[in-house]
């Protein structure tokens, strides 16, 4: 109960808060559309899975770039597990204060570390979380005897976690976007200038060609002429020899 009650801060209050803060924005107009990512979400408890759908509501419905959103997206579906670091740090706890140790401040820095590296290299697949869930137990020296409690409730929680790790994509894109807008329009406007200066250089050359070739038809044919009057020239020459 308190992974689930976590997952629901973080989704619904921390990272909207995040996203406020540094695009001075309403997250919830953005949130609206992912309602789609966030049911894909939970159907296929799968970053990976979803992320296609997520790549299409975040450039249809919130006009974010393609550039941006190809490039954060897949690579956030790669590392950023936050849904999945806080649930394997808040299973190491709850495991911890079941066997009666005491959390002093080095194996709470353990588990956050372990947790937060764990969640990084943990593929995007259903249930990964689990496994590594194990490395934070043994980074901590609980052991994996207890395993079997967070097995059994690991599909409903793998579900809610997933959403937030897509969700958390989906916001670090609209930040990007947020701040890498006007640098994108440079960019197009770079583009389409050096575009129109290609095109105005490629006409000008084929009027060159086109000159040229004019020259020389007009020069072959002033030679042609020539070579007609000089012809007619001695031909009527001759004729006066002869008479």
């Amino acid at each position: 109960m308190t992974v689930i009650i976590g997952l629901i801060i973080q989704m619904f209050i921390i990272q909207p808060l995040l996203y406020t803060m540094l695009t001075r924005k309403n997250p919830f107009i953005f949130m609206k559309g992912l309602i789609q990512v966030w049911l894909t979400a939970l159907v296929t408890s799968s970053s990976a899975a979803t992320l296609p759908v997520t790549i299409q509501c975040c450039e249809q419905n919130l006009n974010i770039d393609k550039r941006i959103s190809r490039f954060v997206l897949p690579v956030g579906a790669t590392v950023n597990m936050n849904g999945a670091a806080l649930y394997e740090a808040v299973s190491a706890i709850f495991v911890a204060q079941l066997v009666g140790w005491e959390l002093n401040a080095a194996r709470l820095l353990v588990v956050g570390l372990t947790a937060t590296f764990g969640s990084i290299g943990a593929a995007a697949v259903p249930s990964a979380g689990v496994v590594t869930l194990v490395i934070v137990l043994n980074a901590l020296g609980l052991g994996t005897q207890h395993m079997a409690m967070f097995i059994a409730v690991d599909w409903f929680i793998d579900r809610v976690r997933t959403s937030v790790n897509v969700i958390g994509d989906a916001y670090a894109a609209g930040v990007v976007q947020h701040y890498c807008t006007k640098v994108l329009e440079q960019m197009d406007g770079d583009g389409s200038k050096t575009g129109s200066s290609d095109t105005v250089t490629h006409t000008s050359t084929e009027k060159t060609d086109e000159d040229r070739n004019d020259g020389t038809i007009t020069a072959s044919n002033s030679g042609q002429e020539d070579s007609s009057e000089g012809d007619l020239f001695i031909f009527t020459s001759t004729i006066k020899q002869n008479n």
